[in-house]
């Protein structure tokens, strides 16, 4: 029968009510170098010790003997050092209390004769705190319990990407797993939360042995009330430390702080949609997973955010998939899981599939959803009943752009994914593309599911780049704000709206008189125009020559198919609205333009406009007539803007 200790080397957890002071020594105390005389320790990899008010280890002494007097102390993250009283000794071990204060961490361990200034360095242990006390089954490898307070909550399904249970009544769980992945998760269930590091949900739990310990674990939970709640999605951020990108972060950050203060009176939780990182600047720039995990942490204020894993969170010069995801793994979430908000069920998942990873720069992934995931989401499904509603976060879309109206399959397996959600009404929330579409049961691409996409804009935009070549215009390469988005939860019924980084939810449109639209090569004066890149360039701006017969261009970023889009005329005439592919004018302006103008550009920049859809083409009768154009969504949200023409075009203009 296995025991929650008999893994750990001589840890003896004793019950003293006597009282222990630390004391921390001065600056100047310095180690010195090993003393001659002193007792050999065993000293263990790691140490765990049961919660309690106060911590006890106990280390065997291998030769020579401890004395009255002598002590221990262990060195923080600061440098201080604080002082480890021993308790008990005899000629085989010795007891020291651990001081309650570091909780758990690797920590360096010292040793200090009685009556000498001097100390020796026993090297470093890892210190866990374990608050499990119940025997697991013999085959157990991680067991443990969830509760809320002192009550045990039954019901909550745990797993460790292969292998699912589910709590007792006792709150406790176990598992027979064989740690693939290397961690354990709980799908939090509803009308709960997990305790938090930070923004991190402390949902999961790397484990600290590959091979057949029994580990234990304890997951906290507490009660809320999620009838109606907020959920912010926040697309491809992209931070390495460039293009002025953690300056710019911060006005999203502020932002969110803003409006979060602003629904003081309501439960809001965050989901990013992957590419918090660049892995291709981890290494050159030095901004890390914990980079973002600092800079996220100090710069949200109070915001429960669950992680999805993106492309570029994974390290392109790993070897193989599992490698690749290491660093997501360790420092911000598992690469797959759920959990639950009120009424609905929310699922990540990994889409993006590295085994071609070679160790070398060719970052050779493919976009799909690896198999154990799929089977793994079979048995997280079993525990959902058919009514409730999934949302399903990952990177990469599962559909894809075919014409300005019609959508086609993109993810390379989303007939299986599909077909492994088929019983229940899903919406997909995605992002990697740093565009706008919404994919809805009225297109084809569906098959008749009840399904729909939402691919979000990126926060960063265009890769920060538009708002640090022109401060103060933020776009992604369709012409989208940089921003996020806000989802409004009823029981089972959903609202949502794309809000925009420093602007209100109002501004859901932009709307261009064609007929002052004018670019050309007088922008791009450096460009040579024998190269590819100005071959590019034109096809960008070759619809606007400033001559568009008197055409209203609108970019209606967040537009489905339930949507409606009018335009009057001043007679009160509606006038046709068509929708179309486009390029759109203001991110040509603030960025485009600054990216090709240069003589050292023979081939298209990265990052600069693309012809997408979301766009509408309206003919007005003539260049002076003025429109009102109006835009609602499926839930009677109406947006209007009185379009005086002719209307001048600027960056200053729509800034």
């Amino acid at each position: 029968m296995h025991t929650k200790l008999n893994k750990f080397l001589l840890i003896i957890l004793l019950s003293l009510s006597m009282s222990m002071a630390f004391v921390a020594c001065s600056e100047n105390d310095n180690p010195e170098p090993p003393l001659a005389g002193t007792p050999t320790f065993v000293i263990p990899e790691s140490v765990t010790m049961e919660k309690a008010a106060k911590y006890y280890v106990t280390l065997a002494v291998s030769q020579g003997a401890v004395k009255d007097g002598d002590s221990f102390s262990i060195e923080n993250t600061n440098g201080t050092f604080l002082i480890c009283p021993i308790t008990a000794h005899d000629d085989k071990s010795v007891t020291f209390e651990y001081p309650a204060q570091l909780g758990e961490g690797t920590y360096t361990l010292y040793f200090r004769p009685s009556g000498s200034n001097d100390r020796k360095n026993l090297g470093a242990i890892t210190f866990y705190i374990q608050e499990v006390t119940f025997v697991p089954k013999e085959g157990t490898t991680v067991y443990g319990t969830v509760k809320e307070g002192d009550n045990p909550v039954s019901g909550v399904v745990i797993s460790d990407g292969y292998l699912t249970t589910v709590t007792d009544a006792d709150g406790r769980f176990e598992l027979e797993s064989q740690k693939e992945l290397g961690y354990v998760f709980m799908s939090v269930p509803s009308g709960y939360e997990p305790e938090r590091n930070g923004v991190f949900p402390k949902m999961y739990y790397t484990l600290r042995h590959t091979d057949s310990t029994p580990e234990a674990v304890a997951f906290h939970l507490n009660k809320v009330d999620q009838s109606k709640y907020k959920v912010l999605f926040f697309g491809d951020m992209h931070l390495a430390n460039r293009t002025s990108d953690i300056s710019q972060f911060k006005n999203f950050t502020d932002d969110v702080n803003s409006f979060c203060k602003s629904n003081a009176g309501e439960k809001i939780y965050a989901i990013t949609l992957g590419d918090m990182t660049w892995d291709l600047y981890w290494y050159s720039n030095k901004f890390s997973f914990q980079n973002y995990y600092e800079l996220i942490n100090t710069s949200i204020d109070d915001l429960c955010i669950y992680h999805c894993i993106g492309n570029h969170d994974n390290d392109y010069l790993a070897k193989n998939n599992f490698d690749a995801k290491k660093d997501f793994r360790m420092t911000v979430a598992p690469e797959y899981y759920s959990f639950n908000i009120g009424d609905v069920h929310y699922i990540v998942l990994d889409d993006i599939d590295c085994s071609a990873y070679d160790g070398t720069t060719s970052r050779n992934y493919s976009e799909r959803v690896l198999s154990n995931q799929l089977q793994w989401l079979a048995k997280d499904l079993s525990y959902v009943d058919k009514g409730t509603p999934l949302v399903i976060m990952m990177h990469a879309p599962v559909f894809g752009i075919s014409t300005a109206t019609a959508f086609k399959k993109h993810l390379g397996n989303a007939a299986d994914l599909l077909n492994a959600v088929s019983d229940y009404k899903v919406h997909f929330v995605t992002g990697h593309t740093h565009k706008n579409y919404n994919v809805t049961p009225k297109h084809g691409c569906t098959g008749g599911q009840d399904v729909y996409e939402h691919n979000t804009a990126a926060v960063c935009g265009s890769w920060w780049w538009s708002g640090h070549l022109t401060p103060g215009v933020h776009l992604a390469p369709d012409g989208t704000p940089g921003g996020y988005a806000v989802w409004d939860i009823d029981g089972k019924n959903f609202q949502y709206v794309y809000k925009p980084t420093g602007k209100t939810t109002d501004v859901q449109f932009r709307a261009y008189d064609l007929n002052n639209v004018k670019f050309g090569d007088a922008d791009v004066p450096k460009l040579n125009k024998s190269t590819k890149a100005y071959t590019d360039y034109c096809k960008i701006v070759a619809l606007y020559n400033g001559a568009q017969n008197n055409y209203i261009l609108l970019n209606v970023w967040n537009y489905n198919p339930s949507w409606e889009v009018t335009v009057t005329a001043e007679d009160g005439k509606n006038l046709t609205v068509s929708p179309t592919m486009a390029y759109d004018p203001l991110h040509i302006a603030a960025m485009s333009i600054k990216r090709y103008n240069s003589s050292s550009v023979t081939s298209s920049p990265s990052f600069v406009t693309q012809n997408y859809p979301h766009f509408f083409r309206v003919k007005a009768p003539d260049a002076d007539t003025d429109v009102t154009i109006t835009v609602k969504d499926e839930f009677g949200h109406t947006w209007t803007q009185k379009m005086e023409r002719p209307m001048q075009f600027s960056i200053e203009a729509y800034k």
